[in-house]
Protein backbone atom coordinates (compact mmCIF):
# COMPACT_ATOMS: atom_id res chain seq x y z
CA UNK A 1 0.00 0.00 0.00
CA UNK A 2 2.67 2.27 0.90
CA UNK A 3 6.56 2.78 -0.16
CA UNK A 4 8.70 0.01 0.63
CA UNK A 5 11.53 0.96 2.85
CA UNK A 6 13.26 2.23 6.36
CA UNK A 7 10.52 3.18 8.59
CA UNK A 8 9.24 6.51 8.25
CA UNK A 9 7.32 7.98 11.54
CA UNK A 10 3.84 8.79 11.94
CA UNK A 11 4.14 12.19 10.12
CA UNK A 12 4.57 10.16 7.09
CA UNK A 13 1.80 7.70 7.35
CA UNK A 14 -0.66 11.00 8.12
CA UNK A 15 0.59 12.48 5.11
CA UNK A 16 0.12 9.44 2.99
CA UNK A 17 -3.14 9.18 4.43
CA UNK A 18 -4.00 12.54 3.45
CA UNK A 19 -2.62 12.01 -0.50
CA UNK A 20 -4.52 8.65 -0.20
CA UNK A 21 -7.48 9.44 1.66
CA UNK A 22 -6.80 5.98 3.55
CA UNK A 23 -9.35 5.99 6.69
CA UNK A 24 -8.96 4.37 10.17
CA UNK A 25 -11.37 1.53 9.07
CA UNK A 26 -9.03 1.01 5.63
CA UNK A 27 -6.14 0.60 7.76
CA UNK A 28 -7.67 -2.34 9.82
CA UNK A 29 -8.16 -4.06 6.34
CA UNK A 30 -4.97 -3.88 5.50
CA UNK A 31 -2.99 -7.31 5.50
CA UNK A 32 -1.68 -8.30 8.60
CA UNK A 33 2.29 -7.71 6.93
CA UNK A 34 1.45 -4.31 6.10
CA UNK A 35 -0.33 -3.65 9.75
CA UNK A 36 2.50 -4.89 11.85
CA UNK A 37 5.25 -2.18 9.15
CA UNK A 38 2.71 0.04 9.96
CA UNK A 39 2.88 -0.31 13.83
CA UNK A 40 6.55 -0.55 13.66
CA UNK A 41 7.07 2.88 12.19
CA UNK A 42 4.88 4.60 14.78
CA UNK A 43 7.08 2.90 17.77
CA UNK A 44 9.99 3.44 16.37
CA UNK A 45 9.02 7.37 15.90
CA UNK A 46 8.13 7.15 19.63
CA UNK A 47 12.30 6.60 20.10
CA UNK A 48 12.35 10.55 19.13
CA UNK A 49 10.50 11.50 21.82
CA UNK A 50 10.96 9.15 24.54
CA UNK A 51 9.59 11.31 27.31
CA UNK A 52 6.15 10.87 25.63
CA UNK A 53 6.50 6.45 26.17
CA UNK A 54 4.79 6.61 30.19
CA UNK A 55 6.20 3.90 32.49
CA UNK A 56 4.97 2.89 35.69
CA UNK A 57 7.81 2.35 38.29
CA UNK A 58 7.41 -1.56 38.13
CA UNK A 59 7.93 -1.16 34.22
CA UNK A 60 10.92 0.83 35.07
CA UNK A 61 12.23 -1.61 37.23
CA UNK A 62 11.68 -4.62 35.03
CA UNK A 63 13.69 -2.66 32.24
CA UNK A 64 16.47 -1.78 34.85
CA UNK A 65 16.45 -6.12 35.64
CA UNK A 66 16.34 -6.54 31.84
CA UNK A 67 19.41 -4.68 31.39
CA UNK A 68 21.53 -5.39 34.29
CA UNK A 69 20.97 -8.91 33.32
CA UNK A 70 22.41 -8.31 29.83
CA UNK A 71 24.98 -6.51 31.27
CA UNK A 72 25.86 -9.20 33.40
CA UNK A 73 26.38 -12.01 30.50
CA UNK A 74 25.47 -10.60 26.97
CA UNK A 75 25.77 -13.90 25.42
CA UNK A 76 21.82 -14.52 26.66
CA UNK A 77 20.87 -10.96 24.77
CA UNK A 78 18.98 -12.43 21.25
CA UNK A 79 18.92 -9.84 18.03
CA UNK A 80 15.23 -8.51 17.35
CA UNK A 81 15.45 -9.67 13.75
CA UNK A 82 15.71 -13.31 15.19
CA UNK A 83 12.73 -12.92 17.71
CA UNK A 84 10.74 -11.51 15.40
CA UNK A 85 11.43 -14.26 13.52
CA UNK A 86 10.26 -16.84 15.24
CA UNK A 87 7.06 -14.97 16.57
CA UNK A 88 6.02 -14.16 12.73
CA UNK A 89 7.24 -16.73 10.83
CA UNK A 90 9.90 -16.06 8.46
CA UNK A 91 12.86 -17.73 9.77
Amino acid sequence: MYPEGPARGPRFFVAYARIVDVTFAEILELPPKERLQLLEAIWDSLIETPEVVPLTDNMRQELDRRLASYYRDRTTARPWAEIRAELFGGK
